[in-house]
């Protein structure tokens, strides 16, 4: 059974009714009746709850926003999006709580294919790590639109690790035993099974899939098209999604914040690989895709590094992936 994870946001509905009095007229109590939309998206709550409300009752209402959606609005008798508001009614009233989808974990699906690993040749600069070149072949795979952002990693673990603070910017500051913790539990509020890509998975997405223009970068040889990097980053992370996406409609595979897969760091060698899982042992991680904090060469798709799994710094982050 899915656990629902559960944020609060918090309206007071003053039914201001007034008695009916000598001279005829006035107000009378009423019903307060409360809706959610979409219908999945969330719950309301209520300190009193009783169907018919006398003049003049004070009643807090909560909307529980359910996994995968942020509250967004009050509606009808109640407007707004401030946590407390005073409303003064006649007779019976209506407020719904509008919910929104939560993009953080907006999924893009992948279909499988045959590509050329490592350092090809638009890939100017490389390292030795990107070395040898060769194929490898995968089946199809789902991954994040986005890395993660600092409101889903907040929602997930009660907690907010990243250096440069708010809500739509990537978290940071995340070790890849971190990232487990956090993969942990986030499969135990969705039922899903969530997880780091693997690195061939990551290049292959990088590129482009099947659609792959065959670019430096992650859907274009112009750095400032698609990353933010030392060149144009305001000495800070940036918020995801604000640059172009690449061929897939996957955005910020190169730059903001380097993120981790699942594989050990290896050596490449030439031989041909399906489904390839990293070397089957290491002291080092890898990470992938640049950051805000270096310059282009990072940032290409075919760039790695490998990384200790208990090192945190403003620079790493991740994505999800999900296998179909």
């Amino acid at each position: 059974m899915k656990l629902r994870f559960l944020i609060s946001a918090v309206v007071i509905v003053v039914l201001g009714i007034g008695l009916t009095g000598c001279g005829g007229g006035g107000q009378s109590s009423g019903k307060l009746t409360t809706e959610v939309t979409p219908k999945d998206g969330g719950t309301v709550s209520r300190d009193l709850n009783q169907e018919i409300y006398p003049a003049g009752t004070n009643v807090t209402l909560t909307a529980e926003a359910a996994f995968g959606y942020i509250f967004k609005e009050w509606t009808g008798a109640a407007t707004g999006t401030a946590k407390s508001i005073g409303v003064a009614t006649v007779g019976n009233m209506k407020v719904t709580a509008v919910f929104e989808k939560m993009d953080d974990l907006a999924m893009i699906s992948v279909q499988g294919g045959t590509f050329t690993m490592g350092c090809t040749g638009e890939q100017r600069g490389c390292g030795n790590g990107e070395k040898p070149v060769h194929s490898v072949t995968l089946g199809n795979f789902q991954i994040g639109k986005y890395e993660v952002t600092q409101r889903l990693w907040t929602k997930v673990m009660g907690a907010n690790p990243s250096n440069f603070e708010g809500d739509d910017l990537p978290v940071e500051n995340v070790s890849w035993n971190n990232v487990q913790e956090f993969i942990k539990k986030l499969n135990e509020q969705t039922g899903k099974k969530y997880r780091l890509p693997t690195e061939a998975e990551w290049e292959y997405a990088s590129r482009g899939g099947n659609k792959s223009g065959g670019y430096m970068y992650s859907g274009s040889n112009n750095i400032n098209d698609v990353a933010w990097y030392d060149g144009n980053n305001n000495n800070q992370t940036q918020p995801i999604g604000t640059k172009a996406p690449n061929e897939l409609g996957i955005h910020d595979m190169s730059g903001n914040v380097w993120e981790w897969v699942s594989d050990w760091y290896g050596d490449y060698n030439v031989g041909a690989k399906t489904n390839p899982q990293g070397s089957s042992s290491d002291s080092f991680r890898v990470i992938r895709g640049g950051s805000w904090s270096l310059d282009a060469r990072f940032c290409r798709v075919s760039n790695r590094n490998p990384y200790d799994p208990s090192y945190r710094d403003s620079i790493l982050g991740f994505r999800l992936a999900v296998s179909p």
